[in-house]
């Protein structure tokens, strides 16, 4: 929590670039940085979920998270070998599914809130997430006169 202006900036600059982030819920705390943080795609794991499943829970006012499988093979050979159910295995099923949609599309960099409609096109009416703080602005000032100046 010491880092999180820190992260704030650096995740307000991310998305203003069109970036996505998708980030795992921290295991021992409901509130978790970046996962937590408007604009970033916060996941935790499901054990009654397997493969690609997922469902977008918007549970809590202040931010919105997806519950996705963690339970994966990856030795073909041994199929009955699966992952532990953690955030972590959790956070690259919803990697996989942002990353097939943008594949599907050919798009290269799209607006987070798309991504958030993809997820949420099974009906869900969650609100439209955007970063929860402003690291910066540009201000339009057609008068010309000093309404700003950078303290440094």
């Amino acid at each position: 929590m010491c880092d999180y202006s820190k992260i704030q900036r650096i995740i307000a600059k991310m998305i203003a670039r069109r970036q996505i982030i998708v980030a795992a819920h921290n295991i021992r705390a409901f509130y978790s940085v970046p996962a937590c943080v408007g604009g970033v795609l916060g996941v935790y794991a499901d054990e009654r979920m397997q493969d690609c499943q997922y469902k977008y829970c918007g549970c809590l006012p202040e931010f919105h998270y997806i519950a996705a499988s963690a339970k994966h093979s990856f030795l073909p050979q041994y199929p009955e070998i699966f992952t532990p159910i953690t955030n972590s295995y959790a956070a690259p099923t919803i990697t996989a599914i942002v990353h097939n949609f943008l594949k599907k599309y050919n798009l290269f960099q799209v607006p987070v809130f798309e991504i958030h409609n993809y997820l949420l096109q099974k009906g869900n009416s969650i609100p439209l997430q955007k970063p929860d703080f402003l690291a910066s602005a540009n201000i339009l000032n057609l008068s010309k006169y000093s309404i700003l100046a950078e303290v440094r």
